[in-house]
């Protein structure tokens, strides 16, 4: 990838079990096997589907050194930076109980979008009954036409479970995010919305 993607996940999940979330330790990226469906072909690695195990396991093992020891929250807070504050989002409706939070400056390799799906599949360890949850990848910003595509998409639940949707899926998932994105690259540009520091 030559350019940063975007990434998004919107949860809906009450305050309490959000901060526990927040504060919690980053689960393994070891704790999924599905990681190749992810798809599509990244440098010397190649095609993900057809990667041997071990250079799967290798590029795994690179994700969980770097998340190790950390909270969600710091990870969350990193992943997302950005050098354009309106380009980054992360809020949380009370009265709706949603929380949403992406960039659209995000990922631009594989061990980032792994990062940011990890910490994503974690915060499903923390719903309740009825809570859910999807999480993006996506190019919003750069090129036209099958540009734009969707890299991969998760859905949050029922319960602790996590899965990578289908390809034809995935667009209806970038969609749920493309008001966001496209008020994020208004002009004038709109004030950035930060919530992590009062999610306590």
């Amino acid at each position: 990838m030559s350019e940063p993607h975007a990434a998004f996940l919107k949860m809906r999940i009450n305050r309490e079990d959000l901060v526990g979330w927040l504060d919690s330790p980053i689960p393994s990226a070891a704790s999924w096997s599905d990681w190749r469906n992810i798809g599509g072909s990244w440098g010397s690695l190649g095609n993900l589907k057809e990667v041997s195990d071990g250079a799967l396991q290798e590029q795994i093992s690179k994700c969980d050194a770097s998340l190790a020891k950390h909270r969600n929250r710091v990870v969350l807070d990193v992943l997302l930076e950005s050098k354009v504050p309106h380009q980054r989002c992360i809020a949380f409706d009370a009265g709706r109980s949603e929380f949403i939070a992406g960039s659209l400056l995000c990922w631009e390799n594989l061990s980032v979008l792994i990062m940011f799906l990890t910490l994503a599949r974690g915060a499903a360890n923390f719903f309740k009954p009825g809570d859910y949850g999807i999480a993006v990848a996506h190019n919003y910003t750069w090129g036209t036409g099958s540009e734009l595509k969707t890299q991969a998409a998760l859905s949050l639940g029922p319960g602790t479970t996590s899965e990578f949707m289908l390809d034809e899926a995935k667009a209806s998932a970038a969609g749920a995010f493309q008001a966001i994105a496209d008020v994020m690259m208004s002009n004038p540009p709109p004030p950035p919305v930060d919530d992590l520091k009062t999610l306590r």
